[in-house]
């Protein structure tokens, strides 16, 4: 305007607005839209987009302040599943963002968010968090936070044969699964079960307190007695050997799997059903494979029908729809007697564990 001489009652004829108008854009007051960026790039002869983005760094400007709050929330968002954290009471809801970071914080067993949270140390090396997304390691922690409230014998590793021995006894019924976690304790090893959170897949993990206190802990992802003696054996596996392996998912799958994760389930199904003595009853009876032979076969083997189903379902022997009722359900009988977080068995905020 100064350049051309123009006056704001000058430029308010050429643009066909009010002299007010004009006013208030010259002040700031009135923001430039996108019709009067159009006129006014006539007027000057210049574009619309340089009054538009004239306008919007004005307007920036005016914030005059960091929002490094803002950062700092995206964050704790991101390394943490907090709205399901608090609807599961693992940490405490609050609508102030210092009390969330303390609270998740506490929760993960860190200084600062800036820290990497890490798993218990495993006696031959550390769980590191590297591979494991954010869901599953806030479920390892809510775990490892409840195994360290149970009490236990001293871990003896020389008595895993006898352990083995016990578990695959009480595999046979279907209430056996009620008695595991006594089981367990009796020979050394914390067990619990913790729901998994939601859109996070996870079949269990073990894991060490310390060097001699090894924690075997479930998510029952699914209900069925193959499913909870595979899982559960898998794990035991990596507590034998000393894995460093912090969270297993999708166990059953057999492409892709480590050498030590193959290992565990050879070791797991073993444990349950002699393998040689399910390939001779594979070939006698493919693919002919009715309700009453996997009974017998499982009666004369000693283990539970559904066992022996799982097994065929992970061989391929029979197709994944056959034999369906065979796969009793076992959570029930498990959660009420194992220290359970999920399915209906939500535990306090563990603040001191």
């Amino acid at each position: 305007m100064d350049k051309r001489g123009w006056g704001q009652a000058d430029l308010a004829k050429i643009i066909g607005r009010p002299l007010p108008t004009v006013n208030e854009i010259i002040q700031g007051k009135k923001q430039i839209t996108p019709e009067t960026a159009y006129d006014l790039a006539q007027a000057f002869n210049t574009t619309p987009d340089f009054w538009m983005a004239k306008e919007a760094g004005y307007r920036l400007s005016l914030v005059g302040r960091t929002r490094n709050d803002i950062s700092d929330r995206a964050r704790m968002f991101e390394i943490a599943p907090i709205k399901e954290m608090e609807r599961r009471n693992w940490i405490r809801q609050t609508n102030s963002m210092a009390e969330l970071e303390a609270e998740l914080c506490r929760f993960f067993e860190v200084s600062s968010l800036g820290d990497t949270p890490r798993l218990s140390v495993n006696a031959r090396s550390p769980n590191s968090s590297e591979g494991v997304n954010t869901n599953q390691l806030t479920w390892c922690y809510r775990a490892q936070k409840l195994a360290r409230t149970l009490h236990v014998n001293q871990y003896d590793e020389r008595r895993i044969p006898e352990l083995k021995t016990a578990l695959r006894n009480l595999s046979l019924l279907a209430r056996g699964a009620e008695d595991v976690p006594a089981v367990l304790g009796e020979f050394g090893i914390r067990f619990v079960v913790v729901e998994g959170l939601r859109q996070s897949k996870i079949d269990g993990v073990a894991f060490w307190i310390d060097g001699n206190s090894p924690v075997i802990a479930m998510a029952m992802r699914y209900d069925r007695i193959d499913y909870f003696w595979f899982t559960l054996m898998h794990e035991l596996s990596h507590i034998e050997h000393r894995d460093a392996s912090p969270v297993d998912a999708d166990i059953e799958e057999v492409s892709a799997l480590s050498p030590i994760e193959e290992r565990a389930n050879r070791d797991a199904a073993i444990t349950l059903i002699d393998p040689n003595e399910l390939t001779s009853f594979i070939r006698r009876t493919y693919p002919h494979f009715s309700k009453v032979s996997i009974i017998q076969f499982a009666n004369r083997v000693k283990a539970h029908p559904g066992v022996v189903t799982g097994q065929l379902h992970h061989r391929k022997a029979i197709n994944y729809k056959s034999g369906r009722a065979m796969l009793v359900k076992v959570r029930d009988f498990l959660c009420a007697r194992a220290v359970t977080d999920g399915f209906g068995f939500n535990l306090p905020t563990l603040t001191n564990a």
